[in-house]
């Protein structure tokens, strides 16, 4: 689900992490209109970017578990809305 799906559903936490990184991969690997080559290494040898990219991972599995939890709430108070059921 893209950022689209958050904001139907509010979750403005994860809208926020996904911004974050977006900027850390744009600021990271666009340089002007072009889009530098992104190696596996780009980590190891950039502690920094280590460190930024490790502190987004973490917010993102904190806010994504939230994020489930509120969705299968919605969806279970509205199941005439999202689900069919025979």
């Amino acid at each position: 689900m893209g950022l689209k799906g958050m904001h139907f559903f509010c979750i403005d936490e994860m809208v926020t992490v996904l911004d974050q990184i977006e900027c850390l991969i744009t600021d990271k690997n666009r340089v002007g209109e072009e889009w530098r080559e992104v190696l596996a290494t780009d980590l190891e040898k950039d502690p920094i970017l280590l460190q930024r990219t490790e502190a987004l991972y973490a917010a993102y599995q904190t806010v994504a578990q939230a994020a489930i939890a509120h969705m299968n709430e919605i969806i279970l108070q509205n199941q005439e809305m999202y689900l069919e059921i025979e």
